[in-house]
């Protein structure tokens, strides 16, 4: 149901957990799935890490077009240096 509700609203899924036990055991532990012994978990890590890459990819876009935008406005001046510091973080 949920897969045709975010199609119907044209909102791209990046990712689908798979149909795993293994979040309903780490939460019923209160610990996060990285809590859960890495041999129970290997496949879920797999699908989490193509959401971490392209939740990086967004931020690090984000950052470049920030300093981008930062150095136009600074055009024409002697000081090419952006007034904030950024991070990656």
């Amino acid at each position: 149901m949920l897969t045709r509700f975010l199609a119907s609203l044209k909102i791209p899924m990046i990712a689908v957990f798979r149909d795993s036990q293994n979040f309903v055991h780490a939460s019923a532990q209160g610990v996060g799935i990285c809590g859960v012994p890495a041999h129970r978990i290997k496949n879920d890590v797999v699908q989490m890490n193509a959401i971490v890459t392209w939740l990086d990819k967004c931020s690090t876009r984000r950052l470049h077009a920030e300093i981008e935008q930062e150095f136009e406005q600074l055009a024409g001046t002697e000081n090419l240096t952006p007034s904030h510091r950024y991070s990656l973080d």
